[in-house]
């Protein structure tokens, strides 16, 4: 029997997309031999693991996001982007995290991080500890220029979508036979921010003592449109099946909750729709 395997894009806001696909296979009891997730995927990633339905839902479309993320928690936090009170609030608030569910289940589950000093993505076990878990979490959803790089042992890492934004090609090399790839925009939309528009600003903030990490940062675009070209070779080989977006994407920080619960309810609506196929996908041999 051939192993299948669950690969879950980022995209802050926008992955509620894959919260809802998510969520309708928990409902219907479709579960995976390996999970991988990246940035917000990782998110996606853990509560699926730990089974808990309607949970990232509900910390995205939570009244306290601005406690988090912006101008006016920049002021007490110091931080445009505080990831200590995301984690916190993942963890610990909302649905508190299933820690047993999660540790104790046969997926096996890994977040990609970037290490800062080589620019090369790191596939990690989620499941050595909480506290491996907790930094983990922390250093894959750890934005460039907004966040600082995350101390783990003695590396520092970052956003593991600088480096490798859907780890398809590693899943099927190492992990798995076939993936279904859970992307957070349409086929149509334009790929990630072009950083390398921002190299001068990248240059004075990591440039001294990470020149790897720059390197790659402003890469970044040029590696994410080879991999969906190679994504696509994959789905016509029938290695890759790919859910993804009918409809026009939110924005990364979308602050309107209507169309944020949209987003979600669409990516329900879509994997309902594709139910058949993704069954007949994992059934072929």
């Amino acid at each position: 029997m051939k192993k299948i395997g669950l690969v879950l894009e980022g995209g802050a806001y926008r992955g509620i997309f894959t919260a809802g696909v998510l969520d309708y296979l928990l409902e219907q009891k479709i579960f995976f031999s390996y999970v991988v997730g990246v940035s917000a995927g990782a998110g996606n990633a853990i509560s699926f693991v730990s089974k808990q339905n309607g949970k990232v839902k509900r910390v995205i479309t939570s009244k306290d996001g601005g406690s988090y993320f912006g101008i006016k928690q920049m002021i007490r936090s110091k931080k445009l982007l505080d990831m200590d009170q995301i984690i916190d609030q993942y963890f610990y608030q909302q649905i508190p995290f299933n820690f047993d569910t999660f540790f104790t289940s046969s997926t096996e589950c890994e977040l990609v991080v970037t290490d800062c000093e080589s620019g090369q993505p790191e596939y990690c076990n989620a499941k050595d500890s909480e506290q491996q878990l907790l930094m983990l979490t922390k250093a894959t959803c750890s934005v460039p220029l907004l966040c600082k790089p995350v101390a783990i042992g003695t590396q520092h890492y970052l956003d593991g979508s600088l480096s490798d934004a859907v780890p398809v090609e590693y899943a099927l090399q190492n992990k798995c036979d076939k993936v279904i790839v859970v992307l957070t925009r349409k086929w149509e939309e334009a790929p990630p921010t072009d950083y390398a528009k921002l190299r001068p600003i990248f240059n004075i903030s990591y440039h001294a003592q990470y020149p790897n990490l720059v390197d790659v940062i402003v890469k970044r675009k040029e590696t994410y449109e080879k991999q969906m070209k190679d994504l696509t070779d994959y789905v016509q080989s029938g290695d890759a099946l790919v859910i993804r977006p009918e409809n026009r994407s939110i924005s990364h920080f979308e602050k309107d909750t209507k169309k944020v619960n949209a987003y979600y309810d669409h990516g329900k609506e879509v994997m309902e729709k594709r139910f058949g196929e993704l069954c007949a996908f994992m059934k072929a041999s």
